[in-house]
């Protein structure tokens, strides 16, 4: 049997990837290096630059990469954000080769990042990032996800996560080879100095960087939890041409701070070092708590595993089921240690390993992005680190967890094909739903289609769907359409297709009610309406499915149909639609997501102005995402000189660098509207980071 025990604060992979994994029906735009940024950005006539995608893109959109190689000079800046449920893709192009972001030319300097990542909420998948001057991307945004992206010879650290930046993801990446002139800098990858909390690695390699594979130095962040699972470094603090360099040479640096004082917790669970320069899991002062569960080590330079320094009061250095071949530990005497193969009863030899060459580990990763398969450090049959472990909440296989990173003898079974699949056709439009999938250990589902009955099924979504549902608005009345769909899971496992649905969307589809009552019944519910006479009677023609829906509602929700597609613009202090502030704008409080904040002077009346044109009459919902360290500060809301909302609560967020959102409701009509957030009291305003409206049709409009 598989064990399974899932505690909070370990597997914590299903449900960031459940938040972040959305389907969007935004807008599509391409990029080749044959482009022309004069171009309209479709398949056919692509831009040239993801400067200038981004530039038009809108959250939900997506932007894709065709395959090649674009030389760059110049960093590529990303500084608007979406939102949950609405992120921004930059995906490289489906069945295309890698495409590769050529920094070479740009000279080493501090400030010459290949892509500067300031906002959040944006999916980043596929591409390679290679030379730029200094960190190969640089993220200080939040909610991001960065997957199957390589970054290799940046002249600093592959990838980095600072100026607050939290709850990002780093899943399946590389970063190999980077290194600066000195010879002494350049990780892997890095969540270090003034990084925000609960980032998470998943399925990352690092190896022959020059300072770390994984570094967590912090200056000033204190208390901040970074996670790793599954995740490998090797051969780091060693060049390109396999020269030792003058940087620390550690797999692991799992904190560590200037006045050695600051709180870097870590978890680590299932990683693997090995043949690194110096120490392979390394403390380096950090006072925080460390957690390291069935991780591996193997023949690193001083220390496989190095914890001495006492940590702060409450704080905990934890090692639970690990294990290491070839070399030593250093660990104080607080260091709580159970069950790992130094211990009593383990004796440790070549024999317990089904292979002790590590080559296979720098091999290509899997076609689905994941680690390649290896035999390093698997455990053989009769090892007597097999079921010799404690349960910490993790899978394992048979009585007891095994040592190490390799469970023996899993082989993660793929989940379940979904059942329940069922296709509604209408206008233009498929509607699709099934069964949710039973294991725990789902992260999202696919969707494919073909024109042929069980052959020649593609995939629609470019990120798994969270929820079992989805709206096809790509298909051509009058052809018939063939689905199925798939579950993946946390060990990126895919099921089989489930049982194939059709479906032949038409103007008059008969959609289904309750499961059996169709579109003429509702019609004759509705004064006895027939489907011949829809259009002409209720002069309803396309918009036929959106009165229905609405009537649907009345009739106790009968009808099965989607939300209607609603528009979300967010607005910053430096994009269109931005008026004024009574006050300045301002950066000196880190966790914004665009170039500042909006501050208002200490004084009631003062306020900011934006303008937005509202497309269609309806209900908007209005947010502003804000910081206030200290009381209640109120506004109130004024929309073309009239007061609309005398007292929208911006409580304290308990610090001028936590940011927090407020939203509310408004009834609107059509129309250029001048929006102004006006403080009630002498306290003026929070600081206003943007606004953000959600409705059925609006724009950012430029100021009166």
């Amino acid at each position: 049997m598989i064990a399974q025990n899932h505690q909070a604060g370990i597997r914590i992979f299903i449900f960031i990837v459940a938040a972040f994994a959305v389907c969007s029906y935004g807008g599509e735009y391409f990029i080749s290096t044959s482009g022309n940024d004069n171009n309209d950005g479709t398949i056919d006539y692509p831009f040239a630059t993801i400067t200038k995608a981004i530039t038009i893109a809108s959250a939900g959109d997506t932007i894709y990469l065709r395959g090649g190689n674009y030389p760059l000079s110049a960093t590529i800046t990303i500084s608007k954000s979406g939102a949950a449920g609405t992120m921004y893709y930059l995906l490289a192009y489906p069945g295309d080769a890698r495409p590769v972001l050529d920094f070479s030319s740009m000279p080493e300097a501090g400030a010459n990042r290949g892509i500067r990542l300031s906002s959040s909420y944006w999916y980043i998948k596929g591409l390679d990032i290679y030379g730029a001057g200094d960190n190969g991307m640089n993220i200080s945004g939040s909610y991001n996800v960065i997957e199957f992206c390589r970054f290799y010879e940046n002249h600093d650290t592959g990838l980095q996560i600072g100026g607050g930046g939290s709850y990002n993801q780093i899943i399946n990446c590389d970063s190999y080879y980077n290194a600066d002139s000195s010879l002494e800098n350049a990780d892997g990858f890095a969540p270090k100095l003034d990084i925000g909390t609960g980032n998470y690695f998943y399925g990352c390699r690092a190896w022959q960087n020059l300072d770390d594979g994984y570094d967590g130095y912090l200056r000033p962040a204190d208390g901040i939890l970074t996670t790793y699972e599954n995740c490998w470094a090797f051969k780091n603090g060693y060049l390109k041409n396999g020269s030792a360099g003058k940087g620390d040479g550690n797999g692991f640096k799992m904190g560590g701070s200037d006045n050695k004082t600051l709180r870097h917790n870590v978890i680590l669970i299932n990683c693997l070092a090995f043949q690194n320069l110096y120490k392979g899991f390394d403390q380096n002062s950090n006072k925080g708590s460390m957690t390291l569960y069935n991780c591996s080590a193997f023949n690193n330079g001083t220390y496989n595993y190095s914890i001495t320094t006492t940590l702060a009061s409450g704080e905990t250095a934890r090692l639970t089921n690990c294990l290491f071949y070839s070399g030593s530990n250093n660990l104080g005497s607080f260091v709580v240690q159970t069950t790992n193969s130094w211990q009593s009863p383990f004796s440790v030899s070549s024999g317990d390993f089904v292979s002790i060459d590590p080559l296979a580990a720098y091999g290509p990763r899997q076609a689905d992005g994941s680690l390649p398969e290896i035999t390093f450090m698997h455990l053989a049959a009769g090892s007597d680190l097999i079921d010799g472990g404690t349960d910490v909440g993790l899978p394992f296989n048979e009585t007891a967890p095994d040592l190490g990173c390799f469970e023996y003898g899993v082989t993660d079974p793929p989940p379940a094909a979904p059942t329940g699949l069922s296709a509604q056709a209408g206008d233009q439009i498929v509607i699709l739903e099934w069964d949710e999938n039973t294991e725990i250990d789902i992260t999202g589902y696919n969707i494919y289609r073909s024109t042929t009955s069980d052959s020649g099924h593609e995939k629609l979504n470019s990120v798994l769907l969270s929820t079992p549902n989805y709206i096809d608005y790509t298909v051509i009345n009058a052809t018939p359409y063939y689905y199925v769909v798939t579950a993946a899971d946390t060990s990126f496992n895919e099921s089989d297709f489930s049982d194939e649905v059709a479906a032949t969307p038409a103007i008059y589809g008969d959609f289904i009610i309750n499961g059996n009552v169709e579109i003429d019944d509702l019609a004759y519910l509705c004064d006895r309406w027939l489907i011949e006479d829809c259009q002409e009677k209720a002069n309803l023609g396309i918009d036929c499915r959106i009165n229905l829906y609405e009537f649907s509602v009345f009739a106790n929700n009968w009808m099965i149909m989607p939300d209607i597609p609603v528009t979300t613009i967010t607005i910053q202090e430096n994009t269109t639609g931005f008026c004024d502030v009574d006050g300045s704008i301002d950066n000196n409080n880190s966790g914004f997501t665009g170039t500042g904040f909006a501050n208002t002077d200490n004084a009631s009346g003062t306020g900011i102005d934006w303008s937005v044109n509202i497309l269609s009459a309806g209900t908007y919902t209005f947010t502003w995402r804000y910081a206030n360290a200290g009381a209640t500060r109120p506004g109130k809301l004024i929309i073309n000189g009239s007061d609309v909302l005398s007292n929208i609560s911006f409580e304290s967020t308990g610090s001028w660098t936590i940011w927090t959102t407020v939203s509310v409701d408004v009834s609107l009509t059509s129309g250029i509207k001048t929006i102004r957030l006006e403080a009630t009291t002498s306290n003026g305003l929070a600081n206003i980071d943007y606004i953000q409206l959600t409705g059925s049709n609006l724009s950012a409009s430029s100021c009166q």
